[in-house]
């Protein structure tokens, strides 16, 4: 098992179309800005309101695991409105100015899908991520969604 994480980890996964190549998170996660400045993105090319933050703040869910920083999404939901202004300013700045490569990290966690444990193919990814970046997230799906 533990032979088959190291693959994953040097780029030696099968599925992996990035198979032995090193990237910086810059080069993973660029700029979102080129997104937004087309007219045919207008659906995501405006503010987010505090209604938006407010809306999705309340589709998080409680007793889920927290990311690198800490933050859980409990800690969102139990300040309330509190934090609605500064993450409108957040959220609107990462809009103008591109996608914090910071808020795209995760933390991968193995599960156990059922069988030998000691089988790598067993075991299913799931990553945490930044519970901001969710909620920044739930809001574009939701635009591109409507």
């Amino acid at each position: 098992m533990v032979a088959g994480f190291q693959k994953l980890l040097e780029g030696q996964c099968p599925n992996n179309t990035a198979r032995g190549q090193s990237s910086s998170i810059d080069q993973v996660v660029p700029s979102l800005s080129h997104l937004f400045a087309s007219d045919d993105c207008s659906t995501l090319n405006y503010d987010i309101t505090l209604d938006e933050i407010a809306q999705m703040m309340k589709r998080l869910k409680r007793n889920k695991s927290a990311s690198l920083n800490g933050i859980k999404a409990e800690f969102l939901l139990d300040v309330g409105d509190m934090l609605h202004v500064p993450l409108q300013i957040m959220f609107n700045k990462l809009l103008q100015q591109g996608y914090s490569a910071g808020l795209s990290i995760g933390v991968i966690h193995a599960l156990h899908k059922g069988g030998d444990a000691l089988q790598f193919e067993n075991y299913r990814g799931i990553t945490v991520g930044h519970v901001l970046a969710k909620v920044f997230a739930m809001i574009l799906e939701a635009r591109l969604s409507n």
